[in-house]
């Protein structure tokens, strides 16, 4: 609930700017963007080798934006999967399956610093949702383990740009989010009866302007 209300108000908040925009200006220019995470693409092509990987761990891979002028509304979606398994010479067998869900909605300002260069502040709704599934089997029995998180937060953000051309540029991003979550941990094996574990966290995660982005406008 409390995402949903914060999103309401600053839907609220946006729309009052707008309007407050089109009273001060008969012409509004609408603008569109588009932004891709090329962090793991110039990685590649540049031989970067960023030993700090949590620098990097920037967890959208979309955004859109809509601007009016210079204010506008951003939306981001980032998805991520890891699998694994293993086996050794006795058969026994370890899996693991990750999946990583994130989405954030908010404001957004564009503000230019010369010809070449903008930033763009902005204030942030964010939800995500993890889910973490092991399993290993032995000869003499088998362990699974099933670990789910969901949590929502709010914070700001900003991204730096390069225009490269008119309609393309390059960038990247800092964020200071504040997030709240709440995991549940199910453990079940044939050496013991079923456990599930509970808990909430409350903690801000700051992003490092590390990651690179391409941005698209039109």
């Amino acid at each position: 609930m409390k995402p949903f209300l914060l999103s309401l108000l600053l839907l609220f908040c946006f729309v009052l700017a707008c309007s407050a925009q089109k009273k001060d200006s008969t012409h509004v220019k609408i603008t569109q963007q588009v932004a891709l995470n090329s962090t793991e693409l110039f990685r590649q092509f540049f031989n970067l080798n960023l030993s700090n990987n949590n620098a990097v761990s920037n967890p959208y891979l979309l955004s859109y934006a809509i601007f009016f002028n210079k204010w506008g509304i951003r939306a981001s979606l980032g998805y991520a999967m890891q699998d694994s398994t293993n086996k050794d010479e006795n058969s026994n067998s370890f899996s693991s399956q990750n999946r990583f869900t994130n989405f954030r909605i908010g404001p957004v300002v564009k503000v230019r610093l010369g010809k070449r260069f903008a930033v763009q502040p902005g204030i942030d709704i964010t939800v995500n949702a993890t889910k973490l599934v092991t399993d290993n089997n032995f000869s003499s029995g088998s362990q699974h383990t099933e670990t789910t998180t969901s949590g929502w937060g709010i914070g700001p953000s900003c991204s730096l740009l390069f225009h490269v051309t008119r309609h393309f540029s390059i960038g990247t991003e800092a964020s200071i989010y504040y997030n709240s979550s709440n995991t549940t941990d199910k453990f079940t094996s044939t050496f013991n009866s079923p456990i599930t574990v509970t808990s909430t966290s409350k903690s801000f995660k700051m992003t490092m302007p590390a990651a690179i982005f391409l941005f698209l406008n039109f």
